[in-house]
């Protein structure tokens, strides 16, 4: 399928939509984006954490780090109301001692208004450390 004019492809769109849906169905996601790449079209297949840990790319700009107690962390930017903050810079290794859930009190409890007898109630269910 060929779009005649750029412009037309607001009236073609639920044409396209099925076309592509009939191209994707029964291929495998990397299938599909290889196929795409082969063609020079920039596609992505949507990954989930154990593809995205193993990507090559990320590994490189040191987006995973490990933390000195063992357990992970990741270093991405975030976008604010005026644009991009951060980078995709490996951050700082933590403090020995600060581990996972050292912040606990000032997230829970200074920033979301939670008093110690909820943050306590959450470490003993689990949902924190």
């Amino acid at each position: 399928m060929a779009l005649a004019r750029p412009d037309s492809l607001a009236a073609d769109a639920p044409a396209l939509r099925e076309a592509l849906a009939a191209w994707c169905h029964g291929r495998e996601a990397r299938a599909a984006e290889a196929a795409l790449h082969a063609e020079s079209v920039p596609a992505a297949r949507s990954r989930g954490i154990f593809d995205l840990v193993r990507d090559r790319h990320l590994d490189a700009r040191g987006v995973y780090r490990q933390m000195c107690n063992g357990g992970w962390s990741i270093a991405l930017p975030r976008m604010e109301a005026d644009g991009w903050r951060g980078a995709l810079a490996p951050v700082p290794v933590p403090v020995p001692g600060l581990g996972l859930g050292a912040d606990n009190g000032y997230v829970f409890g200074d920033l979301l208004g939670l008093d110690p007898a909820g943050r306590a109630a959450l470490e003993e269910s689990g949902a924190i450390r």
